[in-house]
């Protein structure tokens, strides 16, 4: 009886291991899913591509000073998704999950924070005015693109 239980066991993990673990792998890769810091530099690549920092930063510094009438010029609040510029509304597959403008706690001014991802991670842009400096976080890796974005 024994042998019989230690067989079916092997059986189980040459199963998992063999068969489950790759098709799984698959079905993440089909899905979108991937390493995580594969997909971060994919993210910045395309964004590099497609989104000029420049005119971004020129756009959300609007928001920041409350210069755009169709948002409140109280923080926080949430930036439509048809209101971000065309660049950024074609990034990844379907295009930014969230934007909106806050100011955080240690940030130097308020900015524009617009997040593209799902449950297997995140990325974003965080976008101020020149001179702009973003808190520090525990929870977020960032780097800087140009001064204040």
């Amino acid at each position: 009886m024994d042998i019989l239980a230690i067989s079916i066991s092997k059986r189980k993990i040459l199963i998992i291991g063999v068969i489950l673990v790759p098709l799984l792998r698959v079905l993440f890769a089909l899905a979108g899913c991937s390493d995580l810091k594969d997909d971060s530099a994919e993210f910045q690549k395309e964004i590099k591509l497609k989104v000029d920092p420049y005119e971004l930063q020129g756009w959300a510094t609007l928001l920041v000073d409350g210069k755009n009438p169709a948002y409140a010029s109280t923080v926080p609040f949430t930036i439509k998704k048809s209101d971000l510029p065309s660049s950024v509304r074609t990034v990844g597959k379907f295009g930014p999950e969230f934007a909106g403008l806050s100011k955080d706690a240690g940030a130097s001014d308020a900015a524009v924070t617009i997040i593209w991802g799902g449950g297997f991670g995140h990325w974003g842009l965080v976008v101020g005015k020149p001179g702009f400096v973003m808190s520090n976080s525990d929870v977020m890796v960032a780097s800087k693109w140009i001064d204040g974005v």
